[in-house]
């Protein structure tokens, strides 16, 4: 699954369907300078979601907030949903998040 939206203020949010057979590893692309904070949230039943955290590609050291242009990975997570979204928004240009889920092996 890709899915590729632009966010340029507080509370929009990328939605992506966890329950998919191939939705076992998400990775999530990050373009755009500016000053934001985005998290990658994650729900059991679609309605509830909590912020989960993920690892940038180059440093490798976990966080729960994204707050700029990078590539981030998050291991399988068991739910029905996901999302990123942008929990802050201060200024700059809109961050132009892709997020792909997939299958090793």
């Amino acid at each position: 699954m890709d899915a590729t939206k632009s966010l340029a203020a507080a509370n929009d949010e990328v939605i992506f369907n966890l329950a998919d057979n191939e939705a076992e590893d998400i990775l999530i692309q990050v373009v755009g300078a500016g000053s934001y904070t985005l998290q990658l949230q994650v729900s059991a039943d679609g309605v509830t979601y909590n912020p989960v955290q993920v690892i940038p590609v180059d440093t490798g050291t976990a966080t729960l907030n994204i707050s700029g242009p990078g590539t981030y990975r998050r291991d399988a997570l068991a739910g029905k949903s996901a999302k990123v979204k942008m929990t802050a928004f201060v200024s700059g240009g809109p961050a132009v998040v892709t997020v792909r889920t997939m299958r090793w092996g």
